[in-house]
């Protein structure tokens, strides 16, 4: 369980949408890929960017690269079956690579995301596709950043840092929307 944020950077590692001075040394490249054409996100992704760069940038997490993948369920229940021995779909997978701090170019890791998972979630439950799909976004950054879900203290950090993060990108209009 990681418990960083914007009170725990140096001052010159401040996020940017806090102090509109400070500027982070490396520019994140945001790799998105659209591996399934069941939902048109290829439109949202400026919008896929700017919320990656701000959960990245709030964490003071100094990385080159992050990448976020939207599969279909056939690919995603492959990768859940591989690397978690449990074939069903889920939401999100998050793979680090890179340690934080190593040298050279960093690639902080990669977010799997199965957008189905949120259109089943929004439609069963009476809530927002897009809204969901940022929250699943923003939760596989977290996994990145270090954040856990697996207990219940960690699990109510985690919650709290998807609310913050799904606050600050309805401010900065860096929500998925229709």
């Amino acid at each position: 369980m990681k418990i960083k944020g914007p009170q725990a950077c140096p001052k010159r590692l401040q996020p940017s949408f806090l102090d509109p001075s400070s500027h982070s040394s490396r520019k994140l490249t945001v790799c998105i890929a659209f591996h399934t054409k069941k939902f048109a996100l290829v439109r949202h992704r400026s919008t896929i960017q700017k919320l990656a760069e701000m959960v990245v940038e709030g964490e003071c997490l100094s990385s080159d690269e992050v990448s976020i993948s939207f599969v279909g369920k056939r690919h995603m229940c492959e990768l859940h079956r591989i690397y978690f021995h449990d074939p069903s779909p889920t939401d999100c997978i998050s793979f680090p690579l890179d340690n934080e701090g190593a040298s050279g170019y960093n690639v902080l890791g990669e977010v799997v995301i199965m957008p189905e998972v949120a259109w089943n979630w929004s439609k069963s439950h009476g809530g927002d596709f897009y809204h969901e799909l940022s929250l699943y976004i923003i939760h596989g950054l977290l996994h990145l950043a270090g954040y856990d879900d697996q207990n219940p203290s960690a699990k109510k950090i985690m919650r709290s840092r998807e609310k913050k993060y799904l606050r600050l990108a309805h401010k900065q209009g860096c929500i998925l929307h229709a």
